[in-house]
């Protein structure tokens, strides 16, 4: 049996996350998660309590997360659009 266990580096410490489903999709946002950290550490130079260093990443990653669904919820309205014209054209085509 495959193990479930993945390590990485929270605040200066070693954390291992157990996980169910794709592992490279849980690599992929823990990279995440560890690259908007260390964003928020650098731009508050380490003078911001652990806690709010987290929120503020959370916050973040939930911002970007929140843009990319009104993003593809644009673009199924615009593909929605388009496979309606083109089905009306076949239509018209066939006629």
């Amino acid at each position: 049996m495959e193990d479930n266990k993945i390590e990485f580096n929270f605040l200066g410490e070693k954390v291992y996350f157990k996980y169910k489903g794709d592992r490279n999709l849980v690599i992929e946002a823990v990279r995440l998660a560890e690259e908007k950290i260390k964003g928020v550490q650098l731009r508050t130079r380490g003078m911001t309590p652990h806690h709010q260093l987290l929120l503020t990443a959370l916050l973040e990653l939930s911002e970007d997360y929140v843009k990319a669904k009104y993003k593809t919820i644009e673009q199924r309205s615009q593909l929605s659009e388009k496979t309606e014209r083109l089905m009306s054209l076949l239509q018209n085509v066939q006629k």
